[in-house]
């Protein structure tokens, strides 16, 4: 695969932004998305193959300018 998920080891990304004492969640929706994935999965409306293609053919513009629960979500920032 070469899409926007793999960015593992590429160069020019810049270093991470870390939090100091990150929380697991920055807002309540992102547990209802977290929690809606997994009900929908346990289902079977999807399988975690399905999930990550989806996940994987995200436009990349998308992709970058989304958060990890956006993502998840299908719900993405708008540039």
């Amino acid at each position: 695969m070469n899409g926007p998920a793999d960015v593992g080891g590429r160069m020019g990304f810049g270093p991470l932004p870390l939090e100091e004492n990150e929380p697991l969640f920055h807002g309540d929706w992102e547990k209802r998305v977290l929690g809606m994935t997994l009900a929908c999965g346990s289902l079977g409306y999807w399988n975690i193959d399905e999930s990550r293609h989806a996940r994987e053919n995200i436009a990349p513009a998308d992709y970058y300018g989304s958060s990890y629960y956006q993502i998840w979500s299908g719900r993405f920032t708008e540039g």
